[in-house]
């Protein structure tokens, strides 16, 4: 038996979409991956980018998860992006008392989600059909952490690399709050990322970057040290 062929495609699905376009799901011996458009969105390495970001941060980074093994008010969470789900599992693992709300405005990406990946059976997720950027403009709630995940194919579209949406972003943080953006990253258009960057670096306190893949850079932000 060819070495290679364990990881070979076992089935493939595949579904258009009025916003993602073509998104196709493969399953091998690595477990499934959800592509959109040919990019890689959930599993696979992306799987890896989000536990090592994920890693980076302490247990104790939320002062509402010790509260709530306290019996406190349990930290809430808000994923910009649904994909998959890769990043609601992490969460849920890290923070097993967090609960999540995630905003996602493609149908498909969200029954495929539920099909394949069992986030029906997450009973700390809520699943809001909506443009995360009429939905942080309208929010009132202030969230502990918030994750942006927000990408057609490869790319982060623009107007959530705007100064309006990062200061959206920045108001619906709590005051200890810190966000995760997966910002897109283009080898031959750095002065692109380094200028997204700097209206970042603008609007927040605290930034930085801190994961480096060849196509993206996870970005933490928050509002105080």
């Amino acid at each position: 038996m060819n070495f290679f062929s364990q990881f070979s495609s076992r089935y493939s699905d595949s579904y258009k979409s009025k916003i993602n376009k073509q998104i196709k799901i493969v399953k091998n011996l690595m477990g499934k991956i959800v592509y959109v458009d040919g990019a890689e969105q959930t599993g696979g390495t992306i799987t890896g980018m989000w536990k090592k970001a994920l890693n980076k941060l302490p247990k104790t980074n939320l002062p509402a998860e010790a509260s709530a093994k306290a019996g406190g008010q349990r930290p809430s969470a808000l994923l910009l992006g649904l994909g998959g789900g890769d990043v609601v599992r992490l969460i849920s693992k890290k923070y097993p008392r967090i609960k999540i709300t995630a905003v996602e405005i493609d149908p498909v990406m969200i029954e495929v989600a539920k099909k394949y990946f069992n986030l029906e059976r997450s009973a700390n997720l809520s699943i809001i059909k909506n443009d995360a950027a009429v939905f942080l403009k309208k929010n009132k709630k202030k969230f502990d952490f918030i994750i942006v995940d927000l990408f057609i194919g490869r790319f982060n579209p623009q107007n959530f690399r705007r100064r309006p949406f990062l200061l959206s972003l920045k108001k619906s943080l709590t005051s200890h709050g810190l966000a995760l953006y997966n910002s897109h990253y283009d080898q031959e258009k750095r002065e692109e990322f380094a200028e997204f960057y700097k209206i970042c670096r603008q609007v927040f306190p605290v930034s930085g970057i801190i994961i480096k893949y060849r196509f993206s850079r996870i970005l933490h932000l928050a509002v105080r040290p």
